[in-house]
Parts: structure tokens; sequence; C-alpha cells
């Protein structure tokens, strides 16, 4: 049976934007109708707006979660759109972004970082099961959003239930600052206007969906969902992409991926102080489309950022060396970045010159600065109802059985990107392998590498390397590495145990990288390549970094013969179905297969997305239960 429903969508994305002088002169004749005298004529407001926009571009985002209430213990799945605020179409401007889930006090309990293609990304975060009762926050942003929060991002509450611990709460975040408006609404203080905002709005308009209503279905039967966009343009296109959940009717309905870009969206703010000023520079937090930034602070003791102008190295060990250096600012910050691939790096942090006070403390990835809000009471036992309590139900018996609807991450196509040599060829490559073995390394390198001398003093060791051109020894001591990270004590080369080298390599002359000047290179490889044969120093950092989380998928059981749909095995799925990532077939129509569960409940179908002309859509029905 076809049934043909409503669908909210904006009429045209692309043009659906006020004009900008339009909004500053409603603002400017608010001002006037108020009896007082806007501080800056619109023309200076749309000329410096315009600017701002265009140099600052900004980002929506809508996360679309497979429910709206949870049982602490759960899984959480979700998709994340990211528009870009002027065009109105999905953004290709980021590579990660992140998402948080907070508690009552802010903290955040879940953090994910997710992989963003073409402005698309999805994952699953798993709910704690000491959570206790309460609605949370969940949040995503960018790297670039980073810049204009904590309230400049996507950001919903989401309702979490515990049995075992009741206590609830909810919290009230405040009001945006009031330098700060959404939307295209007008916000006067004493005459002035605070702020000007990019956020697109737009009448709605109504677009059809045909959609295939498979009817009542009963225990384990198959079920079959069709879907096809009858208006607003061809939905076959490569840019057509929709998420869909089926879950359990009865709790609260989220707001539409369309209501939220029109009314809810935070992003596209501009502070005034900052637009009028012209001062951009404070914008520290830049756009993260092919690489993931890390950021850090060289301290000392007492907690002072250090002077400027100090060389900080980043390496990942390996058999090739891949050399990173920043110069600290003012306050001791420093940032490196890292290509966004698949691979875990094991990063080390260091200073060039160590220092005995140097301390190092490195930026959380994810947003640090917690808005600050008000706990209130909650009374979620009272509101849930009878499915909540059978859900929780259901949550202990997949867990007895285990029973869990997660697949191992997909395979990806994105590989982890080939690390080269940073300084090329070497002059000399030594393979140990090609020469009798010697017991010590001072002696390898006085029998087998010349032009580098590495000497015991009474002060400890020390390395020296003879300029080949001019035939005498550099003003410096060559750049010593082992694994590709650099060390700076040439007793570390000679307590290396030569039958652990693999190789060394050796760059004689002098070598640029960027504005860093080295006066000659040795790389000592060994054979494990991973740095695990030297102690790290105090004023060093390693920790192993994953550029974003894997991708798991979500799986539901099938009953295509008799004996599967007579196991005894429970199937008591809370989300019945989730998939985010629905693209049409040849035709154009949408279609999905799954199988129901031993839960007779109504469900509802919740639709998500874009289609072939990059427009939002939305689309909520219901699946009916069989009496």
């Amino acid at each position: 049976m076809k049934t043909y429903s409503q669908i909210k969508t904006p009429s045209n994305v692309g043009v659906r934007q006020f004009s900008v002088a339009v909004v500053f002169l409603l603002l400017s004749t608010a001002s006037f109708l108020s009896g007082r005298d806007p501080v800056v004529g619109a023309d200076s407001l749309t000329s410096k707006f315009t600017s701002y926009i265009g140099l600052i571009p900004r980002g929506e985002i809508y996360v679309h979660t497979d429910r709206e209430e949870y049982i602490a213990g759960e899984n959480l799945w979700f998709r994340l759109y990211l528009f870009d605020s002027q065009s109105g179409r999905l953004s290709s401007t980021a590579g990660i972004a992140y998402l948080e889930i907070l508690n009552s006090d802010h903290y955040p309990v879940v953090q994910r970082r997710i992989k963003l293609d073409n402005g698309l990304g999805s994952g699953m975060a798993v709910l704690p099961d000491t959570l206790s009762s309460g609605t949370y926050t969940l949040r995503a942003y960018t790297n670039s959003m980073k810049n204009f929060m904590p309230g400049n991002c996507f950001s919903k509450g989401i309702n979490v239930y515990n049995a075992l611990n009741a206590w609830t709460f909810r919290t009230a975040s405040p009001p945006y600052p009031e330098t700060w408006v959404t939307g295209a609404d007008e916000s006067l203080s004493n005459g002035k206007v605070l702020a000007e905002s990019s956020v697109s709005k737009s009448i709605i308009a109504n677009q059809t969906i045909e959609f295939s209503d498979p009817g009542p279905v009963g225990i384990r039967e198959k079920v079959v969902l069709e879907f096809q966009l009858t208006a607003g343009g061809d939905s076959s296109g490569h840019a057509c992409d929709f998420s869909i959940s089926v879950s359990p009717a009865g709790s609260d309905p989220a707001q539409d991926f369309v209501e939220y870009l029109l009314y809810c969206s935070a992003s596209g703010m501009a502070d005034r102080s900052t637009l009028l000023s012209r001062d951009y520079t404070a914008l520290k937090y830049e756009a993260e489309k092919d690489h993931h930034f890390i950021r850090g602070q060289l301290l000392d003791r007492s907690g002072q950022g250090l002077a400027a102008g100090r060389y900080m190295f980043l390496a990942v060990p390996g058999e090739n060396a891949a050399f990173q250096y920043s110069l600290t600012d003012n306050e001791g910050w420093f940032e490196f970045s890292l290509p966004i691939d698949e691979r875990i790096s094991d990063i080390i942090i260091q200073p060039e010159n160590p220092r005995p006070d140097d301390v190092i403390r490195m930026e959380p990835a994810f947003y640090g600065r917690l808005q600050e809000s008000e706990r209130l009471p909650a009374f979620l036992a009272a509101k849930s109802g009878s499915h909540i309590v059978k859900w929780g139900v259901n949550y202990q018996l997949r867990r007895i059985f285990g029973t869990d609807s997660v697949l191992p991450p997909r395979i990806s196509v994105l590989k982890a990107r080939e690390v080269k040599r940073f300084y090329g060829k070497p002059e000399i490559e030594l393979f140990m392998k090609d020469y009798i073995e010697l017991p010590v390394m001072e002696e390898v390198f006085y029998e087998l590498l010349e032009g580098i001398q590495l000497r015991s003093r009474k002060t400890g060791y020390e390395i020296t390397m003879t300029d080949p051109v001019y035939n005498k020894p550099y003003e410096k001591a060559p750049v010593m590495f082992v694994d590709g990270v650099v060390v700076n004590d040439p007793s570390v080369l000679a307590s290396l145990d030569p039958d652990k080298v693999e190789k060394i390599d050796v760059i004689r002359s002098r070598y640029v990288v960027g504005d860093y000047l080295f006066f000659g290179v040795v790389n000592v490889i060994t054979k494990k390549g991973d740095f695990s044969s030297v102690v790290l120093p105090d004023y060093a950092v390693r920790q192993p970094y994953t550029i974003f989380d894997p991708e798991p998928e979500f799986w539901s059981p099938s009953y295509p013969d008799q004996e599967s749909r007579h196991s005894r095995i429970p199937d008591l799925r809370n989300t019945l179905y989730w998939n985010p990532s629905l693209k049409p077939g040849s035709d154009g129509r949408f279609r999905v297969e799954f199988w129901s569960s031993d839960y007779v409940t109504d469900y509802e179908i919740n639709i998500q997305g874009v289609d072939s002309q990059g427009e939002p859509v939305s689309f909520r029905t219901m699946l009916r239960a069989k009496e």
C-alpha cells in the first residue's frame, strides 16, 4: 500500500538567505522606533558583516540519533551532517567533528572524534552503565567552531534512565551572552544592536514523499520499507544521502533536521565588538580539512608560559623519520598537525633544548571550557511510563544472552598515508648486517661512519660531524634521532646495543626544513623501530593518538527459516533498525529490509538527510504492530 505524506524542506537553500542589508535595515529601524540612535549605520555594519562572513566561514551541524531516550549502558547511534551556514549545502571544510555527551555538571561522560566525508559522518557511543538517570546534553562541533563556543554548536538533550541509580536531574543552560544573538532575530540593549547573525532562514515549503507502508508487523517478521521523493527534484543523484532509525514509539520526538536548522541553530553568530573592530586574530582554532591539529603549552614548573621562539619537536616513532617542529608564541603555545588517516599514532613531543624546569601541557582535542548552567530537579521516573521499564528489562536480557547489535568497524578505503623520510635519501645508509659485529656503538661510529665522531669524555659522550665541504667540524652537533625521535644526549646512542640496530642514516651536509637548520643528521633505526630501546626523558610527552574513532556497524538478526524464528534466544532490541547512510537505487527509490523483534509495540520511522540538490529533508511515520 502506498501513502503520500508531507515532509518539510526549505524551498531553495541556495537562495534562502535573507539579504544582509535588509537584516541590518530592520535592526536599525528597530533602534529608530525605540527612540534611540543606532551606534553604527546600517551600511557600515553591512560592509563589516559581509567582510566578516567572507573571512570567517561558519558551519552548521545537525546530529540524528537513533532515539531520544536510552537505558544506561546502551549504544547510542548517530549520523552527523555538517552544512555551510551561507550556502546551506553540505560542507567539506572539515574532516573531523567532535561529539560529546555532558552530565549535569557539563563534564563529558562520552567523547568521540568522527571522520567526516564531504560533510557526513557517523558512529556509535556506548553510554556508561554507571550513569544516573537524567537529561544529558549531546553536543557536536568542528575545530573551527571552538572559536565561538561554548554556546555556538549543535546541542540537544537526551534522557538516560538507570533503575539502579534513579536520582534524576536536568540542566538548564543559560541564554547566550548578551553580546550574542542567534538567527535573524534582533537583540537590542539600550537601543544598541549587540550582535549580528549569518544564519540563513527561509519559508518552509511542502514536498511530497511516496512511502510504501508495510502494514502491521508481528513477531520476527520481515519488514520492507520503500520510499521515493516525488517533488523537488531527482533523488537518484550521488549527493542524496539519508539516515534512518526505527525505534519504539513513546519517547519525546526530536527536532527534525529542517526545524533545527531554521529555528534552533546556534551557529553563524558574530560578536559585535569583534565585528566592529575587525580583529579576527583571536580565532586560534583552524579548520581541520586534511589535517588534525594538536596544541600544547611549554611551561615551567611554576605553571608560567615560557618565552616565545623556542622550538618544539613532534615525532612519530618508526623506521622513517617524519620531522615536525613548532615555535612557541609569547605564552608558550605551540601547534602541530597530523594527517587525517586511520593510523594509530604514537606521538612524542619535546623541546629542542630542554631546561630543568620544562613542563609540557597538552590541550585536549575536545573543547575544554564548560558552559555554566543551573542544575534543576527532574522527574523522569514519573514521566517515563511503562515503556522505559520495558526497555530496561530488554537491555538486561540482552546483556544476559549476549545479543548485542554491534559489528566490528567497517573496512574503510581510507588508509594510512605512507611516511617518507623527511631528509629523503641519506648520504650514508649503513646496514649493520653488511658488516662484522662490533661490541659497542662507539666502535661502529669510529670504524664504519666517516666524518662522524662519537667519543667518551670525562663529562660524558659527545658527537661531532665534519663539514664535507670545508673539511672542519660544524659549530653545532648534528641532530640525533633514534627511530625518528630526536635525542639530545649522545650517551643514548652510545648505550644502544649494536645487535639491536638495523641501520644508520646519515646526512653530513647542512639540511634545512622550513626555517630550521640541521648541522648534519644521524638517525639510528633499531630492529623494532618503535623507540622502545630508549628511556623517555622527563621533559618529553609520549602518548598513543588516534585521529578519529572507528565506526562500528549496526547489526540486527534475520529469521529466514522456521528454526531461527522459533529460537529460544530472545530478540529484544530497543532500536529495531539503524542505517546511517541510505542511498537510492538506480530507479531513485530507497529500500531497506530488516526483521522485527520479540518486542511487540508500535515503532517510529525517523528519516533525516539531504536530497540530490543538497536540500535537508525530514520525514517521520509509524510502523504499527499487529494487535
